[in-house]
């Protein structure tokens, strides 16, 4: 498994930021897009070998409202875009789950990817989590609590 640490989602990513010209929305997506996978390319992802399982948590920023699942992951998008150019594979053939974690103080995402057989395996445990959402290969989300330890309900 390797944990990457990628910036929070920049402001204008969301799709309730309706008021940015999509001029602005669309340099912001690419800058996002691209630090991103600058973070997975210092941190060696672009060696390693799929098939791959993305764990993301999302950790908001100690101040301003709790953003809601839905919109956490259309704002990281191009950031998951970014991860997948860097590991050479269609993000359509990622299986991600996303949770929330703990606020911190600027906000991050914590990704952990899994590999191999990794991947093929159960799902783990998200670093640190309220709620998680499966997002399965066939489109459908599946939306739980965290009671504990993977497989446990």
């Amino acid at each position: 498994m390797t944990r990457i640490t990628l910036p929070f989602p920049y402001n204008g990513l969301s799709p309730n930021d309706r008021h940015k010209h999509w001029s602005e929305k669309a340099r912001a997506v690419k800058r996002y897009r691209r630090d991103c996978a600058a973070f997975a390319m210092e941190r060696g992802a672009h060696k390693l070998s799929g098939p791959f399982r993305l764990s993301v948590t999302f950790c908001p920023k100690s101040r301003g409202p709790l953003p809601d699942m839905d919109n956490l992951v259309a704002s990281f998008k191009a950031g998951q875009d970014g991860l997948a150019d860097v590991l050479h594979v269609n993000d359509r053939d990622l299986a991600v789950t996303y949770a929330i974690g703990e606020r911190c103080k600027d906000g991050g995402v914590i990704v952990d990817i899994h590999q191999n057989e990794a991947a093929r395996d159960g799902v783990d445990a998200p670093a640190a989590g309220l709620t998680e959402t499966t997002v399965r290969s066939n489109g459908m989300a599946l939306i739980q609590p965290i009671t504990g330890k993977a497989g446990e309900q």
